[in-house]
């Protein structure tokens, strides 16, 4: 893929697939859990938070809160930070929209002869 766009897209590709995989684990998440699908949410974010997922996701939260406690000692790990930051939270967020977004259609509407 670097060859088509540039190394420089890679990771930006990287955090747009990670997105569409969330976002689907939490579609099929809240359809398969209707009634608690916030419940569903959190069986399937829970786990992602204890374990280093780099070489399949970019999320890992061990390391963010290793970053976090390094930056209250030095600032120069402080923009390192917020970027790791705004990646999980965009990552979590696909998972919580999709289970959010996941819930029924809508009943077509019925046409009542009077």
């Amino acid at each position: 893929m670097a060859k088509l766009t540039g190394a420089e897209w890679v990771a930006t590709f990287a955090v747009f697939f990670d997105c569409g995989a969330l976002a689907l684990a939490g579609f099929v998440a809240g359809r398969l859990a209707q009634p608690r699908r916030i419940l569903a949410a959190a069986v399937v974010a829970l786990p992602l938070c204890f374990f280093d997922l780099e070489d399949t996701l970019t999320l890992n939260v061990p390391w963010l809160v290793r970053l976090a406690l390094d930056s209250l000692h030095d600032s120069r790990y402080l923009e390192s930070l917020i970027a790791s930051v705004e990646t999980h939270a965009i990552l979590f967020g696909c998972l919580f929209a999709a289970v959010a977004l996941s819930g029924p259609a809508d009943a077509p509407p019925r046409i009542v002869s009077s």
